[in-house]
């Protein structure tokens, strides 16, 4: 795949996407379980389906560029473009970290809970009620109104359970950027003719599953997945529900009343029938190359290729450039408060230096002439603040939700990713427009 780079002093934009649009315009063949499948959840089987998805929280903008990029490419080929909500984890969905402060000598991230939220898996869990917890004080005015944005959102929702809710949320609150037109939850597929189709393949290769799974980890190492255990009763790629919450599940659980997909086996199965190209972000494009083992080596399958989006945005004033500038003149401003731009030496300091320099070493002229240089410095000094302290991972983030930013920089998020994105179509043959 090729990457193209697209720099901008607030937004970069990473894009690599030929291997979905190397597929082409015209629908492939579908066979009766995937067609059967597809029709089950709601998506087309008349035209080819491009698929990304994430977790029911308010995404940052590196992965809102995902919902951007599948736009983007569905309607230059007339594709459809459909969400997958992960609802198989127990994560907190109403929470959000703000920023306070309008620069980096006063600004402070705090976490904010919005959401009176139960405990368990996002399927299961029922839907949650706003909690009114005051906001810190210094939240700039626009931070302010993206969040209230995002409250809205989750206040207007509706839906049986806490992913439902959230999903809708969030759904809503991307719309302006990248309405999408289909969705369905992980929590379903495995109901679906070609989830019925990977439990029975487990049921009667458990064995076979388990080693070519481990076999594909080991080939990818750096994809954070776990092995699985084998034995008797091996581990299988999937969940299986334990009360409100969830435990790996076993060869013996297959007859489970309810059996969730995890991560690897979510994709085969998207991959293998629901759809016809997949844009991941950076983690799942790591982990996803584990699928493709996996499922080839045990299975035989071929899988949708799949591309990946991943977009860099920082707050204004808080990158990690803004960042090294920052500390460099507090540096400066501690060690030489003199200095008229903070690069050339002051002629006091170079003075005190000199003299300290020209003292005979052990002398005590040259102790008092050290001891004068700092003393000086003492009495005009910048008094550091809490900022000196401050560390560029707190506030120099590129996942903060994206409602939180100035709409200028989402604005020219789209367009970097929309740009990039028809690059790489102008780039492809002719054979697939």
């Amino acid at each position: 795949m090729n990457c193209f780079d697209v720099a901008q002093p607030m937004c970069l934009c990473e894009v690599e996407i030929d291997s979905i649009l190397s597929v082409g315009s015209k629908p492939p063949p579908i066979d009766p379980v995937a067609r059967a499948s597809r029709e089950m959840l709601g998506l087309p089987t008349d035209r080819p389906v491009l698929l990304t998805g994430h977790q029911p929280v308010v995404p940052h903008p590196g992965i809102l560029a995902k919902s951007i990029a599948l736009k983007a490419h569905t309607e230059h080929f007339g594709w459809a473009g459909a969400h997958l909500t992960i609802d198989t984890g127990t994560e907190s969905v109403g929470r959000v970290d703000v920023l306070t402060g309008t620069t980096l000598q006063n600004a402070k991230a705090y976490s904010v809970q919005f959401l009176n939220e139960a405990a368990g898996v996002l399927a299961y869990r029922p839907t949650a009620s706003i909690r009114h917890e005051a906001l810190p004080d210094g939240l700039p005015p626009e931070m302010r109104v993206g969040y209230a944005t995002i409250v809205e959102a989750f206040q207007s929702a509706k839906g049986p359970t806490a992913a439902a809710q959230a999903s809708e949320a969030v759904a809503h609150l991307r719309a302006r950027f990248a309405e999408t037109e289909f969705s369905f939850m992980a929590s379903q597929i495995l109901s679906t003719p070609a989830g019925q189709k990977m439990l029975d393949a487990m049921r009667e290769d458990p064995a076979g599953c388990v080693a070519m799974y481990n076999k594909a980890i080991e080939r990818f190492p750096n994809a954070g997945i776990r092995t699985l255990l084998g034995g008797a009763d091996p581990e299988l790629p999937l969940w299986v529900m334990d009360g409100s919450t969830c435990r790996v599940a076993h060869h013996s659980d297959l007859d489970a009343d309810v059996l969730l997909p995890k991560a690897l086996t979510t994709t085969a199965i998207a991959r293998s029938a629901l759809a016809d190209g997949f844009i991941h972000g950076t983690g799942g494009g790591k982990y996803d190359r584990v699928t493709e083992s996996w499922i080839g080596q045990w299975l035989g399958w071929t899988l949708a290729p799949f591309g990946v989006v991943t977009a860099t945005t920082f707050l204004p004033g808080f990158s990690p450039d803004d960042y090294q500038a920052f500390t460099t003149d507090l540096r400066k401003s501690i060690h030489d408060p003199a200095s008229e731009d903070g690069v050339q030496l002051s002629k006091v300091k170079a003075a005190m230096l000199d003299a300290i320099n020209a003292a005979p070493r052990g002398s005590k002229a040259r102790a008092e002439a050290f001891a004068a240089f700092q003393d000086w410095r003492a009495s005009i000094a910048t008094t550091p603040n809490s900022a000196s302290n401050m560390k560029m991972e707190d506030v120099c983030r590129r996942d903060w939700a994206f409602p939180l930013y100035p709409n200028e920089i989402l604005d020219r998020l789209k367009v970097e990713v929309c740009q990039t994105v028809n690059a790489a179509i102008n780039l492809q043959p002719s054979s697939v427009q």
